[in-house]
């Protein structure tokens, strides 16, 4: 079975109005006039080139009606700095997140060479700092191992 996809077009004498898509059944014929006489079907002629979505904005579609066919036109721009900018910023914090583990480990390795070389001590931080590290110190401590 061959198919093609349509647009099915209202019209109301003056205006006409995608009222939807639909796939259609080629071995059945050519479909011009719906049973009610204010709607007709079109081939819908799809223009869509390819993009990298890493630096490219695929845009529509744009929609025009014709009188024997409906076209759809998609189109590709390059993104701006501030979109690769926010894509890259997106990329950096979902690395962050997956690194939360190793970070942490670092973190308490580097806190307790600081301590043990007396470069910083214990004192230098609020209670709840203290006690978060040490909190984490423990869980590390056995991820460690």
């Amino acid at each position: 079975m061959s198919t093609q996809r349509i647009a099915i077009i209202d019209f109301d004498g003056s205006t006409e109005t995608i009222r939807e898509f639909r796939q259609y059944d080629l071995s059945a014929g050519k479909v011009k006039t719906l049973a009610n006489g204010n709607a007709a079907a079109r081939p819908v002629e799809t223009t869509d080139p390819p993009f990298d979505p890493a630096t490219e904005i695929r845009e529509g579609p744009v929609l025009t009606i014709f009188a024997d066919r409906v076209t759809e036109v998609f189109t590709v721009r390059a993104k701006t700095q501030a979109e690769l900018d926010a894509d890259q910023r997106a990329a950096d914090l979902s690395v962050l997140r997956g690194a939360g583990k190793d970070a942490v480990l670092v973190l308490i390795e580097l806190i307790d060479k600081l301590l043990a070389d007396a470069v910083i001590s214990a004192g230098d931080f609020t209670p709840d700092v203290r006690q978060a590290y040490q909190d984490l110190k423990v869980i590390a401590d056995r991820v460690k191992t």
